[in-house]
Parts: structure tokens; sequence; C-alpha cells
């Protein structure tokens, strides 16, 4: 039988993911494999970074940032991060969706998937982005650049070539990458 003691979980980042006890190994195991490939992803570009071969992979790309102040640490990374890669980034007013009835969130979240290949929710209940994400034909993140979010813990993984903020920049750009394209 497969387990996997707290000194691996924390190696590969996945103590950060608050699994639940009971979890299928293959489950785990999943979860384990796409933080390493992430990673794997993530140290690839920091290379071409570091080597100056940077590519725009994510060119003619549109992403919707809905966020309280778009100058917060958060919403910058986010832009950065997506923007280092050729895509646009639009900031959207937080209201237009967290104050959507459930019933109205149908038609927003199809606009918002005709208009941007993913969107980044920050500063909004989790369960408003659930429904969006549900209602939406694009990719919904919950605050993936928030310091809070699972794959922060994964850019301590990288080791000390680079600094942490660069290090968490370029795990975002692996994940805007394996979700968009």
């Amino acid at each position: 039988r497969f387990q996997v003691d707290e000194e691996s979980r924390q190696h590969v980042g996945l103590a950060a993911f608050d699994l639940p006890d009971g979890l299928e190994e293959s489950r785990l195991l999943l979860v384990a494999a796409s933080a390493i490939r992430l990673l794997e992803e993530a140290l690839q570009l920091r290379q071409a970074a570091l080597t100056g071969q940077t590519q725009c992979l994510l060119r003619g790309r549109k992403l919707g940032l809905l966020c309280s102040d778009a100058s917060r640490p958060e919403a910058r990374l986010f832009e950065r991060a997506a923007c280092e890669l050729g895509a646009h980034v639009a900031h959207l007013s937080l209201t237009t969706v967290s104050d959507a009835a459930p019933d109205e969130m149908g038609p927003v979240a199809r606009l918002l998937g005709r208009l941007y290949d993913a969107v980044e929710c920050q500063d909004m209940d989790s369960a408003a982005v659930r429904r969006l994400a549900w209602a939406a034909d694009t990719v919904v993140f919950d605050g993936l650049a928030s310091p809070a979010h699972p794959t922060a813990a994964l850019a301590a993984q990288m080791g000390d070539l680079g600094t942490a903020a660069d290090n968490r920049r370029f795990v975002l750009q692996a994940v805007l990458l394996k979700a968009i394209t």
C-alpha cells in the first residue's frame, strides 16, 4: 500500500494542499505528479529568463483580473506573470460579478468566457467564484496569485537560484501555461 509521509509531502509542496485523510492513493499520486510537472515547467521558465530566452507563449491571449484594487501585490504579481508571457490583462471591476445575484451570474459568466481565455478572481467570496467557474466557458482561478493559494508553496521548492518573488512568478506562469494552452 502506498503511503506518503509528512517529509515527502513537504518536499513536493503537498502539505499546503490540505489533503483530507483517507484520500485514495491514486488521487494523491495525481496531485503529486501535477505538482512535480508544475515545478519542472517553472524551473524551465526560470532558466529561460536567466539565459534571456523568454518566449511570449501566451501572445494573443486575453486574461481578466477581477479584483478590488489593481495596485495590490497579488494583482501586480498576476499581471506581471501573464504579461511576461505575452498575454494582455484587463482589469475588471469586482462589483460587476460580486454584486450579481446567483441567477444573474450565468450571463455575466458567459460574457467573461467569450471575452477572456482565463479570469483571475481576487478578493471574492469562494462560493461566488465557484458559481462563476461553473457558468463560465473559460478557466476561472480563485486567488491564484494570493499567498494563501496552494501553488504558493511550490515556489519554495525551486531552490536558491532565484528570489522567492521570482520563483512565485514562475510558478504562476507555469500554472497559466498549463491551464490556457
